[in-house]
């Protein structure tokens, strides 16, 4: 806690986006936490709302976005990783499986 209160004092909107990304990638900060913190700031004069909103909607869409597509990329390595696990096994099912007799 004293560390993200040192990031966002230290580093106003830096911070507040840095925390928000790293919220999204599952770094146990809540995104809720660090809005109110910057609705907060901005009231109290420490930052500028106009700055600060734009700053939480890229930070909590851009640690999205990242999730996402390392999520995506995850999956398809994966399907590609079963499906060769897949035909390899068919394959070998098939060599052991012996051949009707054809009838003509």
């Amino acid at each position: 806690m004293l560390l993200l209160q040192e990031l966002v004092t230290r580093f106003t909107y830096a911070g507040i986006l840095a925390a928000l990304m790293l919220g999204s990638l599952g770094v146990p900060i809540p995104e809720e936490m660090v809005i109110v913190a910057a609705g907060i700031l901005s009231h109290e004069g420490l930052a500028r709302w106009w700055l600060a909103l734009p700053v939480c909607l890229l930070g909590v869409l851009s640690g999205d976005v990242v999730l996402y597509w390392a999520e995506r990329w995850a999956a398809l390595v994966g399907l590609v990783a079963l499906t060769g696990a897949v035909i390899v096994s068919v394959r070998r099912w098939n060599r052991r499986v012996p051949k009707a007799p054809s009838r003509l």
